[in-house]
């Protein structure tokens, strides 16, 4: 400090910005582990926010849809789910990102009176499902056995579907149990 001030000013301006970015990448980790939005405004705005962002990096729009019966009120859903659809769909966004090569991706997420069903189809490059566990090594797959993990979790159906050329289509059930019946 006392022999260069002007080298001095400079260091202090990269350690800020250094400290800056580092508070940048703490907030994206925490929001990616348990996004705030998802216990304060639910999982479809979560979910609407999540496509924004990976929208950007994709270069076309992803199609979401949301499906509701009359009878559900999805503010009801116990926070685990809503946490577990969100990371599957988050790993299944990523995998699109990285791997698919896809020019299109659907996302439908429909609540239904006894059950949540999410579907996340693109048209992709595709991959053999059965050739999958054979990559476990090599840390591909990895996101799809987490996904399958989650699902089971919530004794979930989990069912993926890909050919070469024809894209992948990933289906989640998620049976719902009245709070009531699960008393007794």
């Amino acid at each position: 400090l006392d022999k260069d001030i002007d080298r001095t000013k400079l260091e202090l301006q990269n350690l800020k910005s250094h400290i800056r970015s580092t508070i940048d990448e703490t907030r994206r980790m925490i929001y990616n582990l348990r996004p705030m939005s998802i216990d304060d405004l639910g999982l479809v705005p979560t979910l609407e926010r999540l496509i924004d962002k990976v929208n950007d990096d994709l270069g076309f729009e992803i199609d979401f849809n949301v499906r509701l019966t009359k009878k559900y009120d999805p503010s009801t859903l116990e926070p685990v789910i809503n946490l577990t659809l969100f990371r599957i769909t988050q790993e299944a966004l990523n995998n699109v990102v990285k791997y698919s090569h896809a020019t299109s991706v659907h996302i439908d997420l429909m609540f239904e009176d006894d059950s949540i069903n999410l579907d996340v189809v693109d048209n992709g490059i595709g991959f053999v499902v059965s050739e999958l566990k054979l990559n476990l090594e090599d840390n591909k797959g990895f996101g799809i056995s987490m996904m399958k993990e989650r699902a089971n979790l919530l004794s979930s159906e989990m069912k993926i579907v890909s050919e070469i050329d024809k894209g992948t289509s990933i289906h989640i059930r998620v049976p719902l149990i009245d709070k009531e019946e699960s008393h007794e």
